[in-house]
């Protein structure tokens, strides 16, 4: 907590390289309470100090305004849009007892809702308990196949589907699932719905449109997507199914016997082939392909030389010319003793600083 003294001298020595000429910028110099002294630099290193302000808020519109300030700080404090300094409401306050808030009472009486419900019908309700029933009833999906089926998968459209059961699907033990309008069947036991014709399950609808089924997925029982066509709406019909793999003759697991395509064509990454060997220049680094060089210093994949505080350039810094340096006095004058100080030295590296009043006095 000490302070140099009021008065002039050496405030400190600065030992620096370089060989320009050192000069102060941005020079802060701060009393024992922490406030801030009116310093000016001259002659480039020389600090002068008159008499330090009263800092605080200037701003009368402000909630801290401090009438007895002579500078202002940047502390003023102004009231939030809607509030005054004390906190109290100067806007209007809305259903939800927010201040200046934008909630509003809807059609149905609630703060801030979204309004009546839209029915299957298009009429609106706040209850939706309120909406008229919606006619339904069930409607059987047929199927006739030459495979044994394992699994199936569909979406519908026209109606809203409730639920799903019955038929092959539940004779052969499937665990069968609605969502979204999309019902999915299988079995957890490996059990398949046997070759032939007939239901195989029977939806449960709302809705007064014609049910019609759209993106059929049925698979055997070794996990292989069967050729299946849609019928008349509500009949799926599979005939054969392809022997399914890659076909493509350039992929590395290129199937001759594949019929169908099954995405599951694998190609070799850039620069290597189908048994991992590098196609491409192999880099200074090794690597298939890759972009490193070396520099001119011979290092891979290097930055290059570095460069010297003169301009030149060195692969290594230790070989770059030594700089010119030397020490500079940093002068004071003050009228005021200085608790702290802080400033920035251009046209020189400061390497050090040291002595002077600051070291007489304790300084850090």
């Amino acid at each position: 907590g000490t302070t140099i003294p009021a008065g002039d001298g050496v405030l400190v020595v600065l030992d620096v390289t370089g060989d320009g000429d050192a000069c102060l910028e941005d020079v802060i110099i701060s009393d024992s309470s922490g406030n801030a002294l009116d310093a000016t630099v001259e002659n480039c290193t020389t600090i002068s100090i008159g008499g330090g302000d009263v800092f605080g808020c200037t701003d009368m519109a402000a909630c801290n305004y401090n009438a007895d300030a002579t500078a202002d700080d940047g502390s003023c404090d102004y009231p939030s849009d809607c509030y005054d300094c004390d906190g109290g409401c100067t806007c209007e306050v809305d259903c939800a007892g927010d201040c200046g808030g934008s909630a509003e009472v809807d059609e149905c009486g609630d703060c801030n809702g979204d309004g009546p419900e839209e029915c299957w019908d298009g009429s609106y309700e706040c209850d939706s308990s309120d909406c008229p029933d919606q006619p339904g009833g069930s409607v059987d999906i047929m199927f006739n196949s030459d495979t044994p089926i394992a699994g199936f998968q569909f979406y519908v459209t026209g109606v809203d589907v409730t639920g799903a059961g019955g038929g092959a699907a539940e004779a052969a033990g499937f665990t069968v699932s609605t969502g979204n309008n999309t019902v999915l069947g299988f079995s957890l036991q490996g059990t398949t719905i046997p070759a032939g014709e007939g239901v195989l399950v029977v939806l449960d609808v709302t809705g007064s449109g014609d049910a019609c089924l759209e993106d059929v997925i049925i698979s055997d029982s070794s996990g292989n997507a069967l050729d299946a066509t849609v019928e008349n709406c509500t009949t799926i019909s599979i005939g054969g199914g392809d022997v399914y793999g890659c076909t493509d003759m350039d992929a590395c697991n290129y199937n001759a016997d594949a019929t169908a395509d099954d995405g599951s064509c694998d190609y070799p990454s850039d620069c290597y082939d189908c048994d991992g060997g590098c196609a491409c220049e192999v880099d200074c680094a090794d690597e298939c392909g890759g972009d490193a060089v070396e520099d001119e210093c011979g290092d891979c994949n290097g930055d290059g030389p570095d460069m010297c505080w003169d301009g030149s350039y060195e692969c290594d810094s230790s070989d770059c010319p030594d700089q010119p340096g030397g020490s500079v006095d940093i002068n004071y004058n003050s009228d005021t003793p200085i608790a702290g100080f802080q400033f920035y030295v251009n046209g020189v590296d400061v390497t050090g600083a040291g002595g002077g009043a600051a070291e007489a006095a304790g300084f850090t």
